[in-house]
């Protein structure tokens, strides 16, 4: 799955099998299409076995993923 990061709360994944990118469509887009759109595949991390029952999630980013992230009710506050 290919995510955009909007902030540390939100991600934004394409919801049709298609998307525009200055103003041309690319219906089933490529890895290539997807990235120069902006988009990087979506990573979850594991839930450290601690916080499996009280967490919030969060987004982290690097050059290449976008990482998907938990951290406990505590560490949250």
């Amino acid at each position: 799955m290919y995510a955009k990061r909007i902030d540390a709360g939100r991600i934004h994944c394409p919801d049709r099998p298609y998307i525009i990118e200055n103003g041309r469509i690319y219906t089933n887009p490529s890895e290539a299409q997807l990235r120069l759109a902006g988009y990087k595949p979506l990573v979850e991390r594991p839930c450290p076995r601690e916080i499996e029952n009280a967490y919030t999630i969060y987004y982290e980013e690097d050059e290449a993923h976008i990482y998907l992230c938990y951290k406990g009710e505590e560490e949250a506050k």
